[in-house]
């Protein structure tokens, strides 16, 4: 399987998604990225592959470049990220930075971080949660 492939101009939070305004990007993002919080206090794409950006702070709610300000919403019971699947799937962050991928995709070696579960073929019920361990 692949990642998910996301169309950024489809993101749009749920009614109840709760936001950390005006976050200042620490590289340049695309709407529905999965976010990572550096040191700094800036935010970056998160990666599955590091141990220190696999812990998503939320999705991008606007893409963006260095310096700019955006919005990242740490909790959504009904995210439209652009992209779709099956009622119950539950959606991972993925190995490749800034990418989602469906569960069955974490492989030995990756961060296990779950992003959300699919209410909808079109919404997910963000929440992510990091294992804070490694796939074996």
């Amino acid at each position: 399987m692949a990642d998910l492939s996301q169309t950024a101009t489809g993101v749009i939070a749920g009614p109840q998604a709760h936001r950390i305004p005006n976050v200042v990007l620490a590289e340049t993002v695309s709407a529905g990225m999965p976010a990572y919080r550096l040191a700094n206090g800036t935010y970056g794409k998160a990666d599955g592959n590091d141990a220190t950006k696999c812990v998503v702070a939320g999705y991008f709610e606007q893409g963006g470049a260095a310096g700019q300000r955006v919005n990242v919403v740490d909790k959504d019971p009904n995210a439209n990220l652009g992209i779709t699947g099956a009622v119950g799937d539950v959606i991972v962050l993925s190995s490749n930075v800034g990418m989602i991928a469906p569960v069955a995709d974490d492989v030995s070696g990756d961060f296990v971080t779950v992003l959300g579960v699919f209410n909808t073929t079109t919404t997910v019920n963000w929440a992510p949660v990091a294992a804070g361990a490694v796939k074996a």
